[in-house]
C-alpha cells in the first residue's frame, strides 16, 4: 500500500519538490538458501536513514523550451 500526495501547483527551480525514490529488496543467499540477504538502493542517497528529507533530491517540471 503507498499514500501519495500531490501539491496543485506543479514544481518549479525557484520551488521544486524534495523527493527520492527507495528499493528494499530481500533474498536468499548462501549455499545453505537460509540466510536472508537484503539489498538497500535509492535515486538520492541519505547515507542513513531513508526518511533524511534533507538529502532528497530536488524535481522540478520544465516547459521543453
Amino acid at each position: 500500500m503507498a499514500e501519495l500526495s500531490i501539491p496543485l501547483k506543479p514544481p518549479t527551480p525557484e520551488n521544486p519538490w524534495r523527493v527520492n525514490f527507495d528499493r528494499s529488496y530481500f533474498h536468499r543467499d548462501g549455499a545453505d538458501g537460509k540466510t536472508w540477504q537484503s539489498e538497500l538502493s535509492c535515486w538520492s542517497p541519505t547515507f542513513g536513514s531513508f526518511h533524511d528529507v534533507s538529502k532528497f533530491g530536488e524535481l522540478t517540471f520544465t516547459d521543453g523550451r
